[in-house]
Parts: C-alpha cells; structure tokens; sequence
C-alpha cells in the first residue's frame, strides 16, 4: 500500500512538472485588464450625419487598468454588422477594433465579433450590455511579436458614454 502510495505521488509529481515546464515554455501569459470608457461618439451613416436613426457604429476610448493602477489607453471602434442601430432592440451583433496602448510598453490590437443586449424595458435609455471575443495581433514595442486571445464583457451608456468593462488577454510570445 505504501509503495502505491509512493508511486502515484511521484508520478502526480513529475506530471504536474512536465505540464507547467510546457505551459511556460508556450510562453503564455493571462491578464485581466478593466476599461473605464471615456467617451463613447456615434458613427453616423453616410448622408445621415446627427441623426440618432441611422448610427453605424460608435468610436470608444478608455482608460485601461490593471487592478487599481492605470496602466494605458485604449481607442477604437464598434461597428453593427446589419446597421443601422435599432434602440431599444433587444441584441445586435458587432465588429470591434481596439488599439490598447499600455504606457511605456507599446500598442496591440484586438479584432473580434461581439454582441449587444438591450431593452426597451431598462430605466435608463442607453444601457447596454456587450460581450465579445477577439484575437491579438499587430503588436508594438515590446508587444511587437505577442498573439493571442481577448474576451470580454461590460456595461455602457452609449448616450452617455459611460462604462466598465472587464478583458481578459491570453497571450503568447509568437507562435
């Protein structure tokens, strides 16, 4: 019984060993960043400037954290795949674009799919719930050789421009 006992540690042991030796040698990383939006502008239509019935999309930027210490920027866009925006619609699906910029590091983009969820029934008009899952790519600085993955999920005002947002970036040091 012993000697079972024995073996099965050692074995746990060096399993446990040969997964984080490779884990580590993919060079993987996991960060869980927060953005608070700063603004948030519509993108009107072509020939629809101003007119709240045929927004396109909207441009974002935020300041991103990490814990508690702001740590960069982010900007970029949310565009609707079937525009124009419908408020009060109860979900639409989204293409994003953000370039996050963390200070004295450099830039990486995340490009992805999201998805909106609204109401009309919410007391407040505007809010909205968004997802969305991307990849990282077209790195700078010493993000210039890193890809990977970015999820995310949040809460915004896109009248009032308000916002948090929680990402999280899986990322790995070429390929």
């Amino acid at each position: 019984m012993t000697k079972k006992i024995i073996f099965r540690t050692c074995l746990t042991f060096l399993l446990t060993f040969f997964f984080v030796q490779g884990a580590m040698a993919a060079g993987e990383v996991e960060v869980v960043l927060e953005r608070n939006n700063t603004s948030i502008t519509p993108i009107y239509m072509s020939g629809h400037m101003g007119d709240s019935n045929w927004i396109e999309g909207f441009s974002s930027a935020a300041d991103i954290y990490l814990g508690n210490v702001k740590v960069g920027t982010s900007s970029g866009t949310i565009t609707f795949s079937n525009p124009p925006m419908i408020v009060g619609e109860r979900y639409g699906n989204l293409i994003i674009h953000f370039t996050n910029t963390i200070t004295g590091v450099g830039t990486y983009e995340v490009t992805g799919q999201g998805i909106s969820l609204a109401s009309s029934t919410t007391t407040t008009a505007g809010d909205t719930t968004l997802a969305w899952t991307g990849s990282i790519s077209n790195g700078t600085g010493g993000f210039s050789n890193i890809y990977g993955l970015s999820a995310g999920t949040g809460v915004s005002n896109v009248f009032e421009g308000g916002g948090t947002l929680k990402e999280v970036d899986r990322i790995r040091i070429g390929y």
